[in-house]
């Protein structure tokens, strides 16, 4: 199987798995995932879903906030969302107070913010997800072999 076709059936088993639906607290048995993908071949697979609806980005996971379930060999895929659409459980994409891009799963609402930590941290962040800061929503991820 070549690249692109391979690409391809990636892209449709995501879009396929992502439209079956999947609850955040349905995670018993957090393992770190893994692929026969090169990093290369996991960007071009997140590339080409990001490239399927405006307002889509994708960048390589980094830090070890989020392991098992994205590490450095993971290529996330940001979906835009609303605000008012966000809920406990889901993994959220936001820009911290140093200007950076953080992926957190949201814990709490509170008094109009989200609270966030990652799920291999101890504690929430000390920052919150506003309307202002607010990215978007893991929407898939491409994991890279190691």
């Amino acid at each position: 199987m070549n690249t692109s076709t391979a690409i391809n059936a990636l892209t449709t088993l995501l879009l396929a798995v992502l439209m079956s639906g999947c609850a955040a607290q349905d995670r018993p048995n957090l393992s770190a995932p893994s692929s026969a993908l090169s990093f290369r071949e996991s960007s071009r697979a997140a590339l080409t879903v990001e490239d399927q609806q405006d307002g889509r980005i994708s960048a390589p996971a980094q830090g070890s906030s989020m392991q098992p379930l994205y590490g450095p060999n993971a290529y996330l895929v940001i979906n835009p969302i609303e605000f008012h659409e966000l809920k406990p459980g889901m993994l959220v994409a936001y820009k911290n107070l140093q200007g950076m891009r953080v992926v957190h799963e949201i814990v709490d609402r509170e008094d109009g913010f989200w609270t966030v930590k990652g799920i291999n941290n101890d504690f929430e962040d000390a920052d919150y997800v506003t309307p202002s800061n607010l990215i978007g929503v893991v929407y898939g991820s491409f994991v890279a072999a190691q």
